[in-house]
């Protein structure tokens, strides 16, 4: 059954299939850069050594890779390789979406347990930052989703000289 499902989707190519890669691949993009740039030095930055090597070793191990770091690599390769369009645009409102929900999860989150998700989404320390860095991170989710928008369309606009499709 899902071998069927998969011919029909490689087919007809719908627009659900597109619009899941043109969010994820974005996502995936700038949720690794964010948690390697910012994330993991906020984590390790910790002064309680026993929660510094919690983090250490959730941080650094093989699950942590692969989900921080190999997935981006693979969706770079589908990018390369598969036969979707680029969007035009339609998706970066759901991409501005996952981060509108991401942030009332966190507020939620926080005024329920009273816990922040991240040292960086602290509102009990300093709640006007966390409201900038909620917007530096919807700025920074649209701009990785111009950014990978922008490669699909050079793909595109390459493989238009020889053929209608990179395939």
């Amino acid at each position: 059954m899902v071998f069927h499902w998969t011919l029909v989707v490689l087919v007809d190519q719908s627009r659900a299939v597109a619009t899941a890669f043109h969010v994820l691949t974005p996502m995936t993009l700038y949720i690794d850069i964010i948690t390697w740039t910012i994330l993991v030095p906020a984590l390790m930055k910790t002064p309680d050594l026993e929660r510094r090597r919690h983090w250490e070793n959730m941080m650094f191990s093989f699950i942590s890779y692969a989900q921080h770091g190999l997935n981006a690599g693979i969706m770079g390769v589908e990018m390369l390789i598969n036969n979707i369009p680029h969007s035009e645009y339609w998706t970066h409102g759901v991409v501005c979406m996952c981060n509108v929900l991401f942030a009332l999860w966190a507020l939620f989150f926080f005024f329920t347990t009273g816990q922040a998700l991240y040292p960086f989404l602290d509102f009990s320390k300093h709640p006007l930052e966390v409201w900038v860095a909620f917007l530096l991170l919807l700025a920074s989710s649209l701009g990785s989703s111009f950014f990978v928008q922008r490669l699909l369309k050079m793909k595109w606009r390459l493989f238009a000289k020889g053929s209608s499709s990179p395939m």
